[in-house]
């Protein structure tokens, strides 16, 4: 929400008869942020509400939700705009699907290429009630390549953003990226039975006509995928990024 001409939303879709009611929680640069009207949203059935992020959470890099559903069922997504006045004149759209909820576990098999040039990071939330010890491990091409992971405690609430461009991956090739909790690893539990977080790729600029491109991490490995690659990036260069957790 700091990038001018930028607007983003937080779409809240119920595509069942009666209405759902959901608390909303966001985290932004300066840490935890609500407002007066997140809490209580209410959904009516078949309809979709836009919830104005770029408003009420303003010049924050990076805006983190969570949705907690109190009665019904919602599929959240956040949706930006740009109008072309920012400086580098960038136009269009930006649609990113939130996930069901936390896990142990996240895998991103095609994160980027190693060069030191692109501005790549990850964003890692947890939220829930308890503190989480988490790791992020990259996972190259090349089965040599190696890189010590990112250690990270997050609080309960907290969000952390791993810059992947400060050069400690230059030269070292495509690469994509696992985030697993280590308390969950030692078997420790939470109050849902097990310590998660959420993970998703940001990308800033070179990508995509909005340049803050967010797409989610995956939470399980499956035996079939489909991938809609070219309607999401547009580019002539992409490729498929299969990965053996």
């Amino acid at each position: 929400t700091t990038r001018p001409g930028n607007r983003a939303w937080l779409l809240l879709h119920n595509p069942f008869r009666a209405a759902a009611v959901a608390d909303l929680r966001f985290v932004g640069d300066i840490g935890r942020r609500e407002t007066l009207d997140s809490q209580g949203v209410v959904v009516p059935g078949r309809s979709v509400v836009a919830y104005d992020l770029t408003e009420r959470i303003a010049d924050s890099s990076v805006v983190s939700a969570t949705v907690d559903v109190r009665v019904g069922r919602l599929v959240a997504m956040c949706l930006q705009a740009s109008d072309g006045t920012d400086p580098d004149g960038r136009r269009g759209l930006d649609l990113a699907p939130g996930v069901s909820g936390p896990a142990s576990s996240w895998l991103l098999p095609g994160v980027g290429v190693g060069d030191g040039t692109a501005s790549i990071g990850v964003s890692i939330l947890n939220p829930g009630a308890r503190t989480v010890e988490v790791e992020l491990v990259p996972r190259f091409a090349d089965p040599e390549a190696f890189v010590e992971p990112w250690p990270l405690v997050l609080r309960a609430g907290q969000r952390h953003v791993v810059d992947l461009s400060d050069g400690r991956l230059a030269g070292l090739g495509e690469f994509g990226i696992e985030v697993r909790t280590l308390s969950s690893l030692r078997g420790a539990e939470g109050a849902g039975g097990q310590a998660g977080v959420a993970a998703s790729v940001v990308r800033w600029t070179g990508y995509g006509p909005v340049g803050l491109d967010v797409r989610p991490a995956a939470r399980v490995a499956a035996r079939g995928w489909v991938v809609d690659v070219a309607a999401r990036f547009g580019a002539a260069d992409d490729v498929l990024a299969v990965a053996n957790p």
